[in-house]
């Protein structure tokens, strides 16, 4: 399943790049809502699915 190496890949990214910026720090809540839910919601069913 290509697509789902690439969204892991892509969280992985995601999860790498926004902590270690700290304007990501200082949004963590509502600035970019649309950014962080998937960072939120990535680690719940990445797991399921690379799992699965």
């Amino acid at each position: 399943y290509p697509v789902q190496i690439a969204s892991y890949r892509k969280a992985i990214k995601v999860t790498v790049d926004g902590p270690r910026e700290p304007r990501s720090k200082q949004s963590y809540g509502y600035p970019h809502p649309g950014a962080f839910n998937p960072f939120m919601l990535n680690p719940a069913w990445l797991d399921a699915a690379y799992m699965t």
